[in-house]
């Protein structure tokens, strides 16, 4: 496979996903079953996206938001 998730996914038989050794190892390091994992990274890009308006919003005005993203990326992080 060519696709940006190709090095991760060996092939797919009927409606059975075979998972790379690569993605075995680091759900393994991760401590986290596949659906585990799919899970909390889906949480963590919804609090991410939500962060980007509070951003831009404290890019144009300082004063607003001052430690919003730093506190709440600094919980994910923790709460790895």
């Amino acid at each position: 496979m060519t696709s940006l998730l190709g090095h991760h996914i060996e092939r797919l038989i009927g409606d059975r996903l075979i998972i790379s050794q690569r993605c075995k190892d680091h759900l393994e390091e991760v401590n986290e079953t596949a659906l585990q994992h799919l899970w909390h990274s889906l949480v963590v890009a919804i609090k991410l996206q939500l962060l980007v308006p509070v951003v831009i919003m404290h890019a144009i005005a300082p004063r607003f938001f001052t430690t919003t993203a730093s506190k709440v990326m600094k919980d994910i992080l923790a709460n790895r």
